[in-house]
């Protein structure tokens, strides 16, 4: 589904939901999104100092950019500033999906959960261009494969996936039913 000629990126990931919604049910709500949003970038800031700068500006962001961003009218902005971004994007996010075994090698791990993760894990870094945006234009396309390299430094050098659910609930709480009950928000 990554690779679907004639949708954006944000459509193929759009797909990707809908099809795991169709196995497994995954939170919609938007105010637990932002708060789970809010949960990883502050964990990527306290796992890489590399990316304090960048996750502490995504943190002061309000929940109308927040928003803005879930609904792909930052990730727009971003494509005007850098015009290569989505296929750019779509080959960094086919290349971790690959090298990282999605879904989660974790047999514990649903491929809704693993999606959900996926998902939040594209958001956030969704945030942390966005709130960087001018920063990282000043800087050219140097400075996103800077901000990329860092952030996916951390995706491969910590259990990712697995702190991740561990912070914003893994959707388990006893059951095996793939719904979330938000433990962590």
């Amino acid at each position: 589904m990554m690779t679907v000629s004639g949708k954006t990126l944000f459509g193929r990931l759009d797909l990707i939901a809908r099809l795991i919604r169709d196995t497994e049910p995954v939170p919609e709500d938007s105010l637990i999104m932002m708060e789970e949003l809010r949960i990883i970038l502050d964990y990527a800031g306290r796992q890489s100092a590399a990316l304090t700068e960048f996750t502490e500006a995504a943190l002061r962001l309000d929940n109308y950019r927040y928003y803005d961003i879930m609904l792909f009218k930052v990730p727009e902005k971003i494509c005007r500033a850098y015009p290569s971004f989505d296929r750019f994007l779509n080959r960094v996010l086919a290349n971790d999906i690959l090298f990282r075994g999605f879904p989660s090698g974790d047999p514990k791990i649903t491929p809704a959960r693993s999606f959900r993760v996926f998902y939040r894990m594209v958001y956030a870094l969704l945030m942390l261009v966005s709130a960087n945006l001018d920063r990282l234009a000043a800087a050219g396309t140097d400075g996103l494969i800077a901000l990329f390299v860092e952030y996916f430094r951390l995706v491969e050098l910590t259990d990712f996936d697995t702190a991740v659910l561990a912070l914003i609930g893994d959707g388990d709480n006893g059951n095996d039913n793939g719904t979330d009950n938000n433990t962590a928000a």
